[in-house]
């Protein structure tokens, strides 16, 4: 018998356990995958020359709990800098993440109230002179949020761009650094976790939870849920008695789909043009349009990201088609023939969360009030069933490691309450 059984081993789901273990709490924490970290996912492969980030990957500004926990790890955290470029009309050109951001401003001033991205760009932008503005808000909803456009709130597009930093952080070593320590904490504080259990059932009445995995039964008074905003969408979790009102609010979200390509070439053949030294992000139409490297970090490596409904397009894509996809990209990007990057080429790797059955997609987004249906989800039940994630953030960093951090810790403090 646990005091509280926490469903899900990522960041918010290892928050609150330590949290909650520290408290002196008896938690158990029931992951689906047969390891810890969630959307965080590092590999080591020896033929890269730094580990392997096939999920989240950035530090998006000074974030406390981030930071904090990175410096209680050890974490070697790093400012990732550098020059924006994107490939439009067959040439690399010097850009911006949004350009004409001036006009950009003037027209968020002339909303009274939220609407989509999509009825923005129609309603706002659709005048010729806004044509690159357009493209390239749309781009950054598409690739940044892995977002549809039709369904991205523009307040929070508006207030992320007022509000969030610039800077942007790198950890040596990947994220996993962080999950790491929060797994040796766990350990020392007699947390059990148990991995490849995915659950299938939960029954619940007030302080009386079982869940069933496919291989035990778990017992506790309260329960955590901290499963991705998709796995909610999808019905995965079969509560008894239902819970509708969480459920339909849940399936009211956001929540974006990304496929991520790593590759490792024998040395950094964009550096042989001058101006790319520095090169940190790259835009693109190429079927895998989003590039950039680890600079100020020097090594041989490129990410390749596509976000939002194309990745959606390429759910059931296999590894080497992806690999293909990248590398026909970057053949039109750097005018580079297929053979000379296939011969470069050292190592692949790529990860498709469209197709991930334990997450469902990647990350969350925020939608037109979507406020008041993650309000809804936060709200426990009869002080007995709790929820959190990175999805269930009010604030720009919604979709973020700091985000998952963060509504891991407030649940705790409503439970310990």
């Amino acid at each position: 018998m646990y005091d509280i059984i926490i469903i899900g081993a990522g960041a918010s789901g290892l928050m609150a356990a330590w949290d909650l273990s520290v408290a002196g709490k008896k938690v158990a924490v029931v992951e689906a995958k047969n390891r810890i970290g969630g959307r965080i996912f590092d590999i080591v492969d020896p033929r890269f020359t730094s580990v392997v980030e096939l999920g989240a990957e950035f530090i998006h500004g000074d974030l406390e709990l981030t930071k904090f926990i990175g410096n209680k790890a050890n974490a070697k955290i790093y400012e990732r800098t550098g020059e924006v470029f994107k490939f439009e009309d067959n040439r690399i050109q010097a850009s911006e993440f949004i350009e004409d951001y001036s006009t950009l401003q003037k027209k968020f001033k002339q909303l009274d109230h939220d609407i989509s991205v999509q009825e923005f760009l129609d309603q706002y932008l659709s005048a010729e002179e806004n044509k690159e503005l357009r493209i390239s808000l749309q781009r950054y909803v598409e690739g940044y949020y892995a977002a549809d456009p039709s369904l991205v709130s523009t307040f929070a597009l508006r207030d992320e761009f007022e509000n969030s930093s610039d800077i942007q952080y790198g950890i040596k070593g990947g994220y996993t650094t962080l999950i790491h320590f929060l797994e040796k904490e766990l350990k020392e504080n007699h947390c059990d976790i148990f991995l490849s259990s995915p659950v299938s059932k939960i029954e619940w009445e007030e302080n009386n939870i079982t869940v069933k995995t496919n291989k035990r039964k778990f017992k506790a008074s309260k329960l955590l849920v901290t499963v991705s905003v998709g796995v909610l969408q999808s019905d995965l979790l079969q509560f008894t008695p239902n819970i509708p009102e969480k459920i339909d609010a849940a399936k009211q979200l956001g929540f974006g789909n990304v496929i991520k390509i790593v590759l490792q070439f024998q040395h950094p053949f964009w550096k042989q043009e001058e101006r790319l030294k520095q090169l940190s992000f790259l835009f693109s139409e190429e079927k895998i349009p989003t590039w950039w490297t680890s600079y100020p970090k020097e090594d041989n490596m490129l990410v390749g990201w596509l976000g939002g409904p194309d990745a959606t397009d390429l759910k059931d894509a296999s590894e080497n088609e992806i690999t293909m996809l990248a590398l026909n990209s970057l053949s039109n990007i750097f005018n580079r023939s297929i053979e000379e990057l296939q011969t470069l080429l050292i190592g692949a790797h790529s990860f498709n969360w469209t197709n991930d059955p334990f997450t469902c997609g990647a990350y969350s987004f925020d939608v037109v009030d979507g406020y008041k249906f993650k309000r809804i989800i936060r709200e426990p039940i009869s002080k007995t069933i709790y929820f959190a994630g990175e999805g269930l953030f009010d604030g720009p960093e919604i979709g973020t490691v700091e985000a998952a951090l963060q509504t891991g810790r407030n649940a705790a403090r409503q439970i310990l309450e």
